[in-house]
């Protein structure tokens, strides 16, 4: 009984290793995003959503009014099933016509919640130079 507790154990801590270490790859291959405002929220109607796409990290962006950009995070079961999506809907979140925090998507008949919505920086703007 001691060593299945023990083997129970050892397979635990491994499994914390490698999600830790995959979390740190993501991290390090996931483009940054510059973020304008965080918990943003964006009123939800046909002409203030103009398009959205899977982003390089895979998260959902937002193509806005006035090229105003927005990320929505997703969780991981999400995010994976995202880039292959037949059909991709938006659901605004507390019975508001407002997409923010609160709000999910709808991928393939699947409600998938947003973990974070911001407005970002346009996402296909060339990055300014840096001196150095």
């Amino acid at each position: 009984m001691k060593s299945l507790f023990v083997a129970a154990a050892a397979l635990a801590l491994a499994g914390t290793a490698a999600a830790e270490e995959e979390r740190t790859h993501v991290a390090a291959v996931s483009p940054a995003y510059a973020i304008e405002e965080a918990n943003a929220r964006l009123p939800f109607s046909s002409t203030a959503v103009r398009g959205y796409r899977v982003g390089e990290d895979g998260s959902l962006l937002i193509e806005g009014a006035r090229n105003r950009w927005y990320r929505a995070e997703l969780n991981a079961g999400c995010r994976s099933d995202l880039r292959w999506a037949f059909h991709i809907g938006l659901r605004p979140g507390g019975g508001s016509d407002t997409l923010d925090r609160f709000s999910a998507a709808v991928i393939d008949g699947r409600r998938c919640q947003f973990q974070t919505f911001d407005r970002i920086a346009d996402p296909d703007a060339e990055a300014p130079a840096q001196e150095g």
